[in-house]
């Protein structure tokens, strides 16, 4: 039997004390669009479930986000790619 570990570590609450004081493009994403909405139609239109080296392909809801994200800050591919 797995237990699941629900004590949050020292760093895990400074880490969410620092980010709810901070208002983000992510945050006001977040509270604007309910993304689990969108998951049917991106993944009816995203592609399949591996990319061409055999490995699982990224989630098409996560994809979107970061596409979001390096539209609002101007990111080429290679920027984008290198935040994540």
């Amino acid at each position: 039997m797995a237990f699941k570990d629900t004590n949050n570590t020292f760093s895990d609450i400074a880490i969410t004390s620092r980010l709810n004081k901070v208002t983000s493009f992510l945050k006001e994403l977040d509270s604007i669009i309910n993304f689990e909405k969108l998951r049917p139609i991106l993944n009816k239109n995203g592609k399949g479930g591996k990319n061409a080296t055999g490995s699982p392909a990224y989630d098409n809801v996560l994809m979107f986000r970061i596409l979001l994200i390096q539209k609002y800050y101007n990111l080429s591919d290679q920027a984008i790619r290198q935040a994540f």
